[in-house]
Formats: structure tokens, C-alpha cells, sequence
């Protein structure tokens, strides 16, 4: 029998080339942008794109394991949960839970095997999990 890995992954026109990895928010006119540092909007992230030229269309996986970039800011380790970067237009970096003033969007749980530097622009694996929790950083 097969691994099943269930997956969901859509097509949406972009605004320009958007890179693998980069976290995706949507934009007033209904294209598929980089998400901003400290995004609440994030939607998924760019698993494919069709190339430099317009108009752009990207793949964007809003459910299963994805690959993201990291901000480079910790280390990453497994069962971590991950959130847009608050620096770093659409990478992502570990935060801890806890109760506070601030309500972000986690997009899931790391699952590296082995942990991530803090260099920027490693690959992440993540479960993806979109929520919005409260936390104090």
C-alpha cells in the first residue's frame, strides 16, 4: 500500500514571479502576492510557478507539507510552530506559545529531522496548520 499524503494545492494569477517557498497572501485584486513580515493573512506557499513572464501563475499549497524559507532569525527544530517572519517579507521562524498582547498566524509545525540553522533562506519543512493564537513576542 501507498504512503497517502493528502495534499491541497490551488492555481492563482500573481502579481510577479513569486519563489519556492515564500509564504502567500492575496491581494485587493485577487492575486497571489509575497505575505508581508508578520502577516495575518497568509494563505499558503508558493510550492510552483509558471516563470518570469506575465501573466504569472503560481501553485500555492494551502494544506498538507510544505517546504518554506526561513528568516534565519533560531534554529528550527521539530514540533516547533512556525509563524511569518516578523522581519522578512514571506519567510517564516519559530515562535513560542504563550498568552499575550499579540495575536499572530501560525502556519503549522516544523518537521525537519534534523534542526535548521539560523541561516536565512534554509528550507523548512512544515505541516501546515493555519491558526491565529495569541503570543507575547
Amino acid at each position: 500500500m501507498s504512503l497517502q499524503r493528502p495534499i491541497l494545492d490551488i492555481s492563482m494569477e500573481a502579481t510577479a514571479q513569486l519563489p519556492y517557498g515564500t509564504l502567500v497572501e492575496i491581494d485587493s485584486t485577487g492575486r497571489a502576492i509575497v505575505a508581508s513580515s508578520n502577516s495575518q493573512k497568509c494563505v499558503g506557499v508558493v510550492v510552483g510557478n509558471n516563470g518570469a513572464s506575465a501573466p504569472f501563475q503560481c501553485t500555492v499549497r494551502v494544506q498538507g507539507i510544505a517546504q518554506i524559507l526561513s528568516d534565519g532569525s533560531a534554529t528550527i527544530t521539530a514540533g516547533q510552530p512556525i509563524f511569518p517572519s516578523t522581519t522578512t517579507t514571506g519567510r517564516c521562524k519559530p515562535l513560542a506559545l504563550s498568552d499575550g498582547a499579540n495575536v499572530r498566524q501560525c502556519i503549522g509545525l516544523a518537521l525537519n529531522a534534523s534542526v535548521v540553522a539560523a541561516t536565512a533562506a534554509l528550507l523548512v519543512d512544515v505541516l501546515l496548520m493555519p491558526s491565529w493564537v495569541s503570543n507575547a513576542t
